[in-house]
């Protein structure tokens, strides 16, 4: 059996710092130098097992693309985008702080920016899955805690106006 490991950092002075993600050390962080200096160990010998590099980006974005049907897989893969049905309409992810939302019961469509928590630390494929899975299973909570912006308009805090009574209320302030 082989090590995986993940790079969290580059500290610069060509040091790196890894978590080891399986294998007897699983969940240890170790500071790796890149070249080799007399007298220091290489990771293989410290762990005492064959080690093998884990690419955090692709392994986010094949998860990702095992979550898309086809149709969405097409998009991902020619336009880095794609759209997601909800009962309130639709929602194209993949440019963050830019969300296009096209309600059902409007024709002028929406930008909303929503990210989920630390997520300047995810690949961006992960941020993605995130998104597409609360669209999937609680789509109001994504409305709720999603900014939005109608046409060249200002900027709102959540929640996104998605009933009759959002939208009367709405047109009487525009």
């Amino acid at each position: 059996m082989s090590v995986g490991y993940v790079v969290l950092d580059d500290l610069g002075h060509g040091r790196t710092l890894i978590r080891i993600i399986s294998g007897s050390r699983a969940g240890a962080e170790l500071v790796v130098v890149r070249r080799a200096l007399r007298g220091l160990r290489r990771l293989e010998e410290i762990l005492g097992e064959e080690v093998e590099w884990t690419d955090p980006d692709g392994v986010a974005e094949q998860l990702l693309v095992s979550l898309l049907n086809q149709q969405q897989r097409y998009e991902w893969d020619a336009l880095r985008t794609f759209w997601v049905d909800t009962e309130f309409g639709k929602v194209r992810l993949g440019r963050l702080y830019d969300i296009t939302f096209r309600p059902t019961r409007s024709e002028e469509p929406f930008r909303l920016c929503v990210v989920p928590d630390d997520h300047h630390s995810l690949p961006v494929a992960d941020i993605w899955t995130n998104l597409l899975l609360v669209l999937r299973g609680d789509p109001e909570r994504f409305f709720r805690v999603a900014n939005w912006q109608r046409g060249p308009g200002k900027w709102h805090a959540g929640p996104v106006p998605l009933d009759e009574r959002d939208w009367l209320s709405l047109r009487c302030r525009h």
